[in-house]
């Protein structure tokens, strides 16, 4: 639980710093209410402004834009203090904050005509950056051969129908990298070298040899809690799949990943990558009301979403894609067994009835996530 924020020289906040004493639970939607100026943007902004070792705040936000002051930020955090200063950050080595707000700001420009200055103003969405550094293409190298060699079995034994054949596929390879360091241990390696003992000890074709195999074989790995877990990743490939085949799969991936495991993860990254930007730009087409194309493009490295002039689509219109992005994103970095506190600032002023009810949905899904722990 976060029971106190306390905010010195941000924004609106001076000194003697501001304290509010809160009880924020990680399994709710916490409303923070107030008049216009009385400080909900400056806490935003204390947040947004923490980088990874220090707070940095800019002049513009500073209290009065008085730059000379120093800033502060702490959190209490289950009864632990975590402080952010100009030298220090414990705040984000326990938490991680992420603020989300509208993104608007006005581009204004002038012309002089004789005696006369005119100015003209608008209102412009930032870009939204979605990730800061796109991965470079790469392929997964697979060779049904190097595998057969590597299980000294004969060639038609091991069937490579469906391995690697789509991005979703190699970039869910990624959870398991961890599990397929694990069996580089002696112990768990031997698990797979005495199923291939047995299978390899039945004589015949590669069609005899593969019908001799008994389903008792597996089940001393069925019970190894790191191939219960690739099981569970794969639940989806591994649907009406016999024991033998879950196992086959499973040593395909191991060996390629053996084989150069630098330019696997390398290949899991641009998947991953190429699956996060299509889901992104079908989740933007589908609640596009717009006559404006929306969707991703890279730029400078980095994938951004690019909107058009504010007054080229209704507040609504606005409100909902760039909160839709922002929600992706966040949801994106999230991590197992992390805390993130995430703030949400003037994004739901214009939404209708039936888009806040979609906003508190996925909300309220986020506060129940089992692999982590987030303050809204």
């Amino acid at each position: 639980m976060i029971t106190n924020i306390t905010i010195k020289n941000i924004k609106g906040y001076g000194d003697p710093p501001k304290s509010i004493d809160l009880n924020l639970k990680s399994d709710k939607i916490n409303l923070l209410v107030a008049p216009n100026g009385f400080g909900k943007s400056s806490l935003a902004i204390a947040f947004s402004s923490l980088k990874t070792t220090k707070l940095v705040v800019e002049k513009d936000n500073k209290f009065q834009k008085q730059e000379e002051l120093e800033s502060e930020v702490s959190l209490t955090l289950d009864g632990n203090v975590l402080t952010a200063n100009k030298d220090t950050n414990s705040i984000s080595l326990s938490i991680e904050p992420y603020v989300i707000n509208t993104g608007t700001k006005v581009h204004t420009s002038g012309r002089n005509t004789g005696a006369f200055h005119s100015v003209s103003g608008y209102l412009d969405i930032e870009d939204i950056e979605l990730l800061g550094k796109v991965p470079p293409s790469a392929q997964i190298s697979y060779q049904v051969t190097k595998v057969t060699t590597a299980a000294k079995t004969k060639r038609g034994v091991i069937n490579s129908e469906i391995l690697f054949s789509s991005d979703e596929f190699i970039s869910l390879c990624g959870e398991i990298i961890p599990i397929m360091d694990k069996f580089d241990a002696a112990k768990r390696n031997t698990l797979l070298d005495n199923i291939w003992d047995k299978i390899n000890s039945t004589k015949g074709t590669a069609e005899e040899i593969i019908a001799g195999i008994q389903d008792n074989w597996f089940d001393v790995l069925d019970s190894e809690p790191e191939y219960i877990k690739y099981k569970e990743v794969f639940r989806h490939y591994l649907h009406g799949k016999s024991r033998v085949e879950t196992f086959l799969l499973f040593y395909q991936v191991l060996v390629t990943y053996r084989e150069d495991k630098a330019a696997f993860k390398k290949a899991v990254a641009y998947c991953e990558y190429k699956v996060m930007r299509e889901r992104y730009d079908k989740d933007l087409e589908f609640l596009n009301s717009s006559w404006n194309e929306i969707r991703t493009s890279c730029n400078d490295g980095k994938l951004i979403v690019h909107f058009p002039r504010a007054d080229q689509m209704s507040n609504g219109q606005r409100d909902v894609l760039t909160m839709v992005c922002e929600f992706m994103k966040f949801r994106a970095r999230v991590r197992p067994g992390k805390k993130y506190l995430l703030i949400i600032d003037e994004v739901f002023d214009y939404l209708d009835d039936a888009n806040i009810m979609a906003a508190q949905f996925f909300l309220s899904r986020m506060t129940a996530m089992e692999e982590a722990e987030v303050y809204v």
